[in-house]
């Protein structure tokens, strides 16, 4: 990927910092930027979900609870694999 520039304006206290993180990592201030920038990037992926999966997203109207319903579907699968045999 090319890269190019940004400019960045900050208070000198960061700048300071900048400087002395980047003595002390041996990096660039401008590759901990852009990695910092691409971990950002990556995390705000995890929460973008594809329509397709946005429609098996619903309400479930029984008045069973959430263990008797569980139960129910493990018996059920259970029953499956029982009838194989």
């Amino acid at each position: 990927m090319s890269k190019t520039y940004l400019t960045l304006y900050v208070d000198e206290d960061t700048l300071n910092f900048a400087h002395k993180l980047a003595h002390m990592t041996g990096q660039p201030i401008s590759k901990m930027v852009g990695e910092y920038l691409w971990q950002k990037q990556k995390a705000s992926k995890v929460f973008e979900i594809d329509d397709k999966i946005l429609q098996w997203v619903g309400t479930l109207n029984t008045s069973e609870d959430y263990k008797d319903l569980r139960a129910g579907m493990i018996g059920d699968q259970w029953e499956k694999y029982e009838n194989l045999g």
